[in-house]
């Protein structure tokens, strides 16, 4: 694969990244009322730091495929991003294969994984304003930030892939519900809750 489809590819990816985003938001303020929706954030739940680790992986190896197949040397901002984003997947496998029999444990990974990948969004978004605002900015290291390396449907270069990455593990590891096998089902309880409250208005 040459590197103008790898582009146009990982640009794919990133829009799908976003509307999973978007979509895993509006589940987030539908679940308040909405016991569908609250049930497919708990049913996703189960599998969010697999997920989260999964998209870590992917754009680190798209990441990797830039500057060691297409050439492209990274910047101080591409690098920065680069520590936040590499160690996800590693955090995702070891918090993973512990947090399935230990809450607590799933509970802390899901955290640094969700907060760091906000961190990580916040440095992305730094980077696409000296892209596309501050373009007059100097050259950090031996690369300039401003360039873009790629700039897919007029919008997309590789800091806003991993701007996408990031607000997705961000998604899946914050807004995502977790069910405790140990504790009531939630789902049932929101349907209770749904109910009891149905009840109450019927009988006013």
């Amino acid at each position: 694969m040459d590197t103008a489809t790898f582009s146009t590819f990982a640009a794919l990816m990133a829009i799908l990244a976003n509307v999973l985003t978007l979509g895993l938001v509006g589940l987030r303020v539908a679940s308040g009322t909405n016991a569908a929706a609250r049930a497919t954030l708990d049913q996703i739940g189960q599998y969010r730091i697999l997920l989260a680790g999964v998209v870590g992986a992917t754009c680190m190896a798209g990441s990797l495929y830039y500057s060691e197949v297409a050439g492209f040397t990274p910047c101080r901002y591409c690098w920065y991003q680069r520590f936040v984003m590499y160690p996800i997947p590693f955090i995702a496998l070891m918090g993973g294969a512990v947090g399935g029999a230990n809450p607590a444990v799933h509970n802390w990974t899901r955290r640094i994984i969700g907060w760091g990948a906000l961190f990580g969004a916040s440095i992305s978004i730094y980077h696409l304003y000296l892209q596309n605002v501050n373009t007059g900015a100097k050259s950090c290291g031996t690369t300039s930030c401003t360039a873009k390396w790629v700039n897919e449907f007029g919008f997309i270069s590789i800091p806003y892939m991993a701007l996408s990455g990031f607000l997705l593990i961000a998604a899946l590891s914050l807004l995502t519900y977790f069910r405790n096998p140990n504790n009531t089902n939630v789902v049932a309880s929101a349907e209770q809750n749904q109910r009891a409250t149905s009840q109450v208005k019927d009988g006013a």
